[in-house]
């Protein structure tokens, strides 16, 4: 097992200028997930359920008001700092928008020999990973001289994976890899990732809110909403028979790798106006949008249980 988290809660706090009190943003509950090595695993759910927060605590971005994340059995914010380090050079992060992520004075040599040079490699070794890298995302050696905004948005996603893959990280986290990018660029840009997934040793996460992408690059699928799992399966599992409301909507409103259109209507599901601290407490977070509730829905809060082998479900509906 590469990855274990256990009772993972992040809680953002924020002070009121006027009353000076802390206002606490529950962003992730009571996640437990297991990684193991060679995994693509998929992080779907609607913008605000938590993906983003969770990749970052996969690699030490951020860190958890509460819980555990072990890597190799070992709880990585025990870590001293120099293990620390080792750790981090071993994960790598793909951001939503690669352009943000870049120097815009740096041309592209700039960025990939960057990390390099902070982590001591030779001059002559980094010209031959520079070189090998930038082949292996399509690019050609001249675009080496280019600055960010010389490229189309597809070319610097490459840009952005080729940063993320110079170190040989063992563990890739790509946030809406392809959310950026115009249609015709998307395919593309997933078949790169599924091509150097196969050619690599790599462990990737794949954080979306479109269930097309995970299908068709990950091998399992955690279900987030509002900062709780609401599902856990193999993919193949959860797409033939998916067990929560929630992930059963997603699944009929995502929209295909070539449209934009829904396979079926947009959620057509009201806003929410449950207090969210409440949710945690007296009764199921998806409550309110739920089509089949029930009245222990209303009464109690459900707690996510194995249903069939390695799927799991938060409802009370198969409790």
């Amino acid at each position: 097992m590469l990855f274990r988290a256990k009772n993972i809660h992040k809680i953002f706090f924020r002070k009121s200028f006027f009353d000076f009190k802390n206002n606490g943003l529950s962003a992730l509950s009571d996640i437990n997930i297991d990684i193991y090595d060679g995994d693509i695993i998929g992080i779907v759910g609607e913008t605000g359920s938590g993906k983003s927060t969770l990749g970052k605590i996969f690699v030490g971005l951020e860190k958890p008001s509460r819980g555990f994340l072990y890597y190799n059995n070992n709880n990585i914010f025990k870590l001293s700092k120099k293990d620390f380090r080792k750790f981090q050079k071993s994960t790598s992060f793909i951001f939503q928008d690669p352009y943000s992520s870049f120097n815009p004075k740096m041309r592209v040599l700039d960025i990939l020999q960057e990390p390099l040079i902070l982590n001591g490699v030779e001059k002559n070794k980094r010209k031959e990973r520079i070189d090998e890298i930038i082949n292996n995302v399509e690019l050609k050696i001249e675009d080496l001289n280019k600055f960010p905004h010389q490229f189309s948005g597809g070319q610097r996603q490459r840009i952005a994976i080729a940063r993320a893959l110079i170190l040989n990280p063992k563990f890739l986290v790509a946030d809406e890899p392809i959310s950026s990018l115009d249609l015709s660029i998307r395919a593309q840009i997933l078949k790169l990732l599924k091509e150097i997934y196969e050619k690599s040793n790599l462990t990737m996460m794949i954080i979306s809110h479109d269930l097309s992408i995970v299908e068709y690059l990950c091998n399992r699928v955690v279900v987030l909403y509002k900062g709780f799992m609401m599902e856990e399966a193999f993919t193949k599992d959860l797409f033939n028979n998916p067990l929560h409301p929630y992930t059963k909507l997603l699944i009929e409103s995502s929209p295909t790798l070539y449209s934009e259109k829904t396979k079926a209507t947009e959620l057509e599901t009201p806003e929410s106006t449950v207090d969210f601290k409440d949710t945690q407490i007296r009764f199921c977070p998806f409550l309110e949008k739920c089509k089949q509730k029930i009245d222990k829905c209303k009464e109690s809060f459900p707690e996510i249980i194995e249903v069939e082998k390695e799927h799991k479900v938060r409802c009370f509906r198969y409790i």
